[in-house]
């Protein structure tokens, strides 16, 4: 008679056993989470890689856009100096009027080859300014990309979270079951 409930008791802990590692989430499942969670912090750091790199454009067209300011000024300083001297030429004597005139003359091809300098300053930088606005939206762009892949990856890690704490519960109460048919069994 005691080897009866002593057979019972084995087969039903051997029954608890592989009901216990039936209810366990597998390593796989455990490695799937991990990866999730390992993309999750890798799309974090891109998206901030990206946005400094997006500042910095703006740093740089910001830089270009005073610089191409300056260059303005200082082509609207020698168009004022030109008027000024043109002026003060044709107030005094012709006497001095054409060594002037030879001086002036030097001053504006001077003006002339300095203006179509800064003219090709000016275009590459608005050369350089359309090709960062094409980079700046293209990074906008990825950036937006990356946000909806983060968004997408955080749900489905939400999803495989909720799977998990499913699981688990099942995985109480299946041992609340079975401990309380072992204490039935004890008692029988």
């Amino acid at each position: 008679m005691c080897q009866i409930p002593l057979l019972l008791v084995s087969q039903m802990l051997s029954q608890l056993y592989r009901n216990l590692f039936k209810s366990s989430p597998n390593h796989s499942e455990k490695f799937g989470a991990d990866q999730i969670d390992l993309k999750i912090s890798e799309m974090e750091q891109k998206i901030s890689r990206l946005e400094e790199q997006n500042e910095e454009l703006r740093k740089q067209l910001e830089y270009n856009r005073n610089k191409e300011a300056a260059l303005q000024k200082v082509l609207c300083n020698y168009d004022n100096l030109l008027k000024k001297i043109i002026t003060e030429r044709n107030c005094k004597p012709q006497d001095d009027s054409t060594f002037h005139l030879a001086n002036l003359e030097a001053a504006f091809y001077d003006l002339l080859r300095k203006y179509e300098k800064a003219k090709v300053v000016v275009h590459d930088f608005q050369q350089n300014e359309t090709a960062l606005k094409k980079q700046v939206i293209e990074y906008e762009d990825i950036l937006e990309n990356l946000r909806a892949k983060f968004v997408a990856y955080k749900s489905l890690s939400g999803k495989k979270i909720e799977k998990t704490g499913q699981l688990s519960l099942k995985k109480t109460k299946s041992c609340d079951n079975s401990k309380t048919k072992k204490r039935l069994m004890t008692t029988i």
